[in-house]
């Protein structure tokens, strides 16, 4: 099993992690590029988002990539659904670990398997996290995790791969320029910082600097 925790050293407000994944065409490049060389691959992924913590629970997450893998991979449907109809006719629902041993079985059919989680750090309590990581670990697959600096996260990915992602210096004066611009509310400011380059000057020089790559 391979981890890789993508640490995001970039300040974002939250739900601002979920384009970085879309962006930068991991999910395409895993999707194309394994499939490509082989057909018994799977690429599953969710995105977080502080906004639905009442449904993003462990046990739904865990259940999506079920059924990603499902409508991704239709053989797999058969046993999938034979498990399903067991445990409705006994009106029970499978539990969280009844959940991963299905899903470690069903990853156990292809010759490569990989996890994509985008800002785990907007699953708000710490417990959730550990859980959610514990989860996905117990099921054996290629895990990709990107975060902002939580230190439980990097607690429990201690060990495994890590890349630390930075803003560049040109990247943070465009996202300055383009905020400064954008909203009803900073119009005024454009235009003012506008008939004073010099002062613009000033604000691109000193924030980038303060900001120290976050």
């Amino acid at each position: 099993m391979i981890m890789i925790y993508v640490h995001m050293l970039v300040r974002t407000q939250p739900a601002l992690g979920r384009p970085f994944l879309r962006n930068s065409y991991i999910i395409d490049h895993l999707t194309q590029q394994h499939k490509r060389d082989n057909d018994n691959v799977a690429v599953v992924y969710f995105y977080c988002n502080h906004k639905d913590q009442s449904t993003q629970t462990t046990y739904n997450l865990v259940a999506s990539l079920l059924k990603q893998l499902v409508q991704d991979f239709p053989h797999t449907f058969e046993r999938v659904n034979t498990e399903y109809r067991s445990h409705r006719e006994k009106q029970i629902r499978p539990t969280l670990s009844e959940v991963c041993n299905t899903l470690k079985k069903e990853f156990s059919e292809f010759s490569r398997v990989f996890i994509v989680v985008d800002a785990l750090d907007e699953v708000s309590e710490d417990d959730s996290r550990a859980e959610l990581l514990t989860s996905l670990q117990v099921i054996g697959a290629s895990l990709l995790v990107t975060s902002r600096d939580i230190p439980i996260i990097g607690t429990a990915l201690r060990g495994n791969q890590r890349m630390d992602i930075r803003a560049r210096h040109d990247d943070i004066c465009k996202y300055i320029e383009g905020r400064i611009r954008s909203g009803s509310h900073l119009t005024q400011l454009g235009r003012l910082l506008d008939k004073h380059p010099h002062v613009k000057q000033k604000v691109l020089e000193c924030l980038p600097e303060k900001a120290q790559g976050i």
